[in-house]
């Protein structure tokens, strides 16, 4: 799979301390997906955080709006990610389909080297309620 990234916007920046916080950055990648249901552009808005690393950089964790529209159907969902301070990164997407793709829920964990996934028919499950602490 290939990719291409362009930014359309700079996020809005604060900092508390040594954390960064960019908010709203606009993305547009267009990828070459092995699933045709899968459409090329993908248009993200990203909220990050970026943590220091010492001398060897800054650590970032993000989340990402994504939507993926083509002449069929589209994809809709969220992306949570990180980078590495030597500039790897890894995440999980998880898409909804609507239109022709409607029903399809579509997962892949991606890296700075590409995406590996699949399609599934139906819905996500339901997440698990939180776990009780220990008993003492």
């Amino acid at each position: 799979m290939a990719f291409h990234r362009c930014h359309e916007g700079a996020p809005s920046w604060t900092s508390e301390g040594a954390v960064n916080h960019g908010r709203g950055m606009r993305i547009v990648e267009t990828y070459e997906w092995s699933d045709p249901r899968l459409p090329a552009v993908k248009h993200s808005i990203m909220n990050f955080d970026s943590y220091p690393g010492g001398e060897d950089g800054r650590g970032i964790m993000s989340q990402f709006a994504n939507r993926l529209d083509g002449p069929d159907g589209s994809w809709a969902g969220t992306v949570t990610a990180m980078q590495y301070v030597d500039g790897r990164g890894v995440g999980q997407d998880t898409y909804v389909g609507e239109g022709a793709y409607e029903g399809l829920i579509a997962i892949m964990f991606c890296d700075t080297a590409g995406c590996e996934g699949q399609i599934f028919e139906g819905e996500m499950p339901p997440m698990p309620d939180p776990l009780d602490p220990p008993a003492q």
